[in-house]
């Protein structure tokens, strides 16, 4: 039963901190709430993709508990999340499974940590929430990478 499952999951690594994210039914990860950054995002990289989403490949920077990615990948995307806590990766995971996701994968990896061969290029890279974390340079140096790693549109949002 999935709310067995989703109990289970808070149980192990602690309940959702940010965005509900849907499940099947209804069933959300935590109590349900409208996301206006996610539909303004998503807005964002359909206005500015050169291809429907569904074509596009598309990176989650510090993704937390998948939220941004979960709704790219449902819409058709190749989806990566890279976050740094074991913990949200568990939650990326569970929610992949219950939405039979497989166009997303989720990584516990350093956002200081990526490159193209690690994890090839993006058409639209999503860094929303990040750079408040990160000393200046390694904000400077991780803008310069993803010059590299993104074909498309990289979106930045972020609260100081």
């Amino acid at each position: 039963m999935l709310a067995t499952r989703l109990q289970s999951v808070i149980k192990e690594h602690g309940p959702w901190t940010a965005m509900a994210i849907k499940l099947p039914g209804d069933t959300y990860t935590r109590e349900a709430a409208v996301d206006y950054r996610l539909r303004r995002i998503l807005q964002i990289a359909a206005d500015y993709a050169k291809k429907p989403l569904a074509q596009c490949r598309v990176l989650d920077l510090a993704c937390l508990e998948g939220h941004y990615a979960i709704e790219f990948a449902l819409q058709g995307a190749t989806v990566v999340g890279i976050e740094g806590r074991a913990a949200s990766v568990a939650k990326c995971d569970f929610v992949k499974r219950e939405l039979e996701l497989e166009r997303a994968d989720f990584y516990q990896d350093d956002v200081r940590n990526l490159s193209v061969a690690k994890y090839g290029g993006f058409d639209v890279v999503i860094c929303s929430g990040l750079l408040y974390h990160l000393p200046a340079e390694d904000a400077r140096r991780l803008f310069q990478a993803r010059s590299d790693q993104c074909t498309g549109t990289l979106i930045s949002d972020t609260c100081i």
